[in-house]
């Protein structure tokens, strides 16, 4: 009944669609090139920036490891040798650099350049609880101090505290939580389940989820 609005000219979507993936490749795309993208956004002035993706797991990075093979091999062909030439000490720097800078540090470090950027978590259930179990007991303990329990109140600089007994909305047991290294970088985090109504469509989404594990919002 309300029909079409036209989008807001203060929001824009960044789409990984297909002319995107023609370009870069499928999806998922190396973490250099999403570090990539997040700083453009910075440079270009972004008042907030929202993930609908996550980063819970590492990715092993093939050039980085080939690199660091590289590395290795010159090293040992160096140690045999009685005199080096000293341009393969420069040659050696820039191996140990790029071995070094793996796609996930080059994110971690695109995120603490970024500090307006919420990264995407995806809730679940308790149903769902022990196929989490291992990541829930090595990064829960980071997630508490992100959960929301207070709210701004009516005066600058006051709050109040929520009555999580009382307080009705949609959520789940936890959240799949980054990576370590990534929540350390940017400690924004929020979610983009859905939550479609019984006839299975997608009508709302909710601004909050109640998380009943690690109680919060």
């Amino acid at each position: 009944l309300r029909g079409t609005r036209p989008p807001h000219p203060d929001v824009l979507v960044v789409a990984v669609d297909e002319k995107s993936a023609q370009k870069y490749g499928r999806w998922p795309w190396p973490r250099q090139l999403m570090a990539r993208a997040i700083d453009r956004l910075r440079e270009a002035g972004v008042a907030a920036v929202g993930l609908d993706m996550t980063f819970t797991d590492e990715v092993p990075d093939e050039a980085a490891r080939a690199y660091a093979e590289a590395l290795a091999a010159l090293d040992k062909a160096l140690a045999e040798s009685p005199e080096p030439p000293p341009a393969l000490a420069s040659l050696r720097e820039e191996l140990q650099r790029r071995s070094e800078l793996s796609g996930d540090a080059a994110l971690a470090a695109a995120l603490v350049r970024a500090p307006q950027v919420v990264q995407g978590v995806i809730i679940y259930s308790e149903a769902q609880r022990a196929e989490f179990a291992q990541q829930a007991a090595e990064r829960e303990p980071a997630l508490e101090p992100l959960l929301l329990r207070r709210l701004g109140g009516p005066v600058p600089r006051s709050s109040y505290e929520l009555d999580l007994n009382i307080h009705r909305t949609w959520g789940g047991y936890s959240i799949q939580v980054p990576l370590p290294a990534f929540v350390q970088a940017g400690s924004r985090l929020g979610h983009f389940s859905i939550a479609p109504d019984i006839d299975g469509t997608v009508r709302r989404v909710p601004l909050f989820a109640l998380l009943t594990g690690p109680r919060g919002l």
